[in-house]
């Protein structure tokens, strides 16, 4: 289950509902209203430049943090 943002259609409030992850397209129930609403979808992409993954955080995949001197330059991670 994960939390996802829908607006209604009716009164255009926006709010929030826990729900299972086949559940989150259909249409939710307005908490305020007798409408329902659809699920907000954001796309805002944020990109940062001249920094470094952070592999304590979590970031990057395992080749950013391989030297250049490594002998697993130029594979992927298709590569056997």
């Amino acid at each position: 289950m994960a939390i996802y943002e829908y607006k209604c259609d009716t009164c255009e409030q926006k709010f929030e509902l826990m729900r299972k992850v086949g559940d989150r397209d259909s249409d939710a129930p307005c908490p305020t209203c007798p409408g329902s609403g659809e699920r907000i979808v954001w796309q805002r992409v944020s990109m940062v430049s001249g920094v470094a993954p952070d592999i304590l955080a979590g970031d990057g995949e395992p080749e950013d943090f391989i030297g250049e001197d490594s002998d697993f330059d130029g594979l992927d991670d298709f590569d056997f």
